[in-house]
């Protein structure tokens, strides 16, 4: 008898939209994002992932974009609220792959937690976060 009351009370709150709620859909492009230290022979993928680097390795990152996408990638790398690198790519019907880097910083990155963030048309769609260790 609970049971029946308890599934009765979910059924009726999930029977329909509240008011208020937008139920607009949007085209939400899913993407993976990859960092890591190096790339296979061929170029296509990270070959070796990480989420850790010394102050003076190059930090490599891949974001997979399933199917034809069109608008704009930008990418953003960031050492808390410092933005250290921002670039942006008109995405193309024919590329699925695309590559990023950031080079370390003259005398080395700062030890501390980093993060490449993925946006697409201006939707944050992908984040990766990883460490610089102290020399």
């Amino acid at each position: 008898m609970v049971l029946a009351a308890t599934l009765a009370v979910i059924v009726a709150g999930c029977a329909g939209p509240k008011s208020g709620v937008d139920l607009t859909p949007t085209m939400r492009l899913k993407v993976d994002a990859h960092i890591g230290k190096s790339w296979n022979s061929d170029g296509t993928k990270i070959a070796s992932l990480s989420k850790t680097f010394s102050p003076t390795e190059t930090v490599l990152a891949a974001v997979d974009v399933p199917g034809s996408a069109d608008g704009t990638m930008t990418v953003r790398w960031t050492f808390g609220s410092d933005v250290l690198k921002e670039q942006s790519v008109t995405l193309g019907d024919k590329t699925t792959l695309y590559k990023f880097e950031l080079p370390p910083a003259e005398g080395g990155n700062r030890a501390g937690e980093y993060e490449f963030q993925v946006l697409i048309n201006d939707n944050e769609s992908d984040t990766e976060r990883f460490t610089v260790t102290g020399g």
